[in-house]
């Protein structure tokens, strides 16, 4: 279910600071402004770099940049592993009430609509 975590949101405040501060950023710094613990900021910072969202520069005048100009909300949320599905039908689970469900043509489209408005909403 679409609920986010505070890694996720970790993950949506660097990538927004990266927006607005173009080039390499020492994650030391942004962990002071952000106000986010270091030791966090930094397995965030490695699940975006390992899911290709970010850079990382190591030793003197390290730190992270972004890979594209400005990623969409959709591709942060799934480097951070956020679950995404509104509903177990949505995932492709089935339940016991498969046959005569309902609503879940309904809540198909509805995350259908989701994933597609995250997907165009830049950070």
């Amino acid at each position: 279910m679409l609920k986010l975590s505070a890694r996720s949101e970790y993950g949506i405040r660097l990538v927004k600071y990266l927006v607005d501060h173009p080039g390499i950023a020492s994650l030391s710094y942004v962990s002071s402004e952000l106000g986010i613990p270091d030791p966090i900021l930094r397995k965030v910072s490695q699940q975006l770099v390992a899911r290709g969202v970010c850079l990382s520069r190591k030793w003197r005048n390290g730190g992270v940049s972004l890979t594209k100009q400005s990623p969409s909300l959709y591709e942060v949320l799934i480097a951070m592993d956020e679950d995404m599905d509104i509903a177990l039908c949505t995932r492709g689970s089935s339940c016991n009430q498969e046959n005569d469900c309902r609503i879940s043509p309904t809540l198909k489209r509805f995350q259908k609509g989701m994933e597609s408005l995250l997907k165009i909403t830049k950070i």
